[in-house]
């Protein structure tokens, strides 16, 4: 993300970063100083379903607030999970949104290296087909995704 990010960047794009977490996880890769920096700070705890239930509307309504007020032309996330919520965040806006799935494939049977829990991947294989396009790091993996969202993608 971040080399897309600073390529697009240096072609003169406004690029914007937005994280759930906050600066005080220090960045693995560097960004270029012209590639604007969000923090949601929504912590995802590791505690009941209700926590964590809680902890993703409140990424989703961070989101949808941070976009509705930017507008993008374009929204592009990456994994899984970031994904689903993101797909959730920008319904019934005006925005072209792309998931990058980051899995993966054969890796562990049908499903991803990260495999994701029952209710993950069914919203997976639901709401994949609402994004104007979703991406897999190979042939094998863009397959594997087809299947795994069956008749939901093209």
């Amino acid at each position: 993300m971040s080399e897309m990010a600073n390529y697009w960047a240096q072609r003169d794009w406004r690029v914007m970063l937005a994280t759930w977490s906050g600066p005080e996880i220090e960045a693995f890769y560097t960004l270029s100083p012209v590639v604007s920096r969000m923090w949601l700070h929504v912590h995802s705890p590791n505690s009941s379903f209700f926590a964590k239930a809680r902890s993703n509307l409140a990424r989703v309504f961070r989101l949808r607030r941070l976009l509705r007020a930017l507008r993008p032309n374009v929204v592009l996330s990456f994994i899984h999970t970031s994904n689903v919520l993101t797909i959730v965040a920008t319904g019934g806006l005006p925005l072209r949104v792309v998931v990058s799935e980051r899995g993966c494939a054969g890796q562990v049977g049908e499903e991803s290296l990260y495999s994701l829990s029952f209710s993950w991947r069914v919203l997976r294989k639901l709401l994949y087909a609402r994004s104007d396009a979703v991406t897999a790091l190979n042939e094998e993996s863009a397959e594997w995704l087809k299947r795994a969202c069956a008749s939901t993608l093209r």
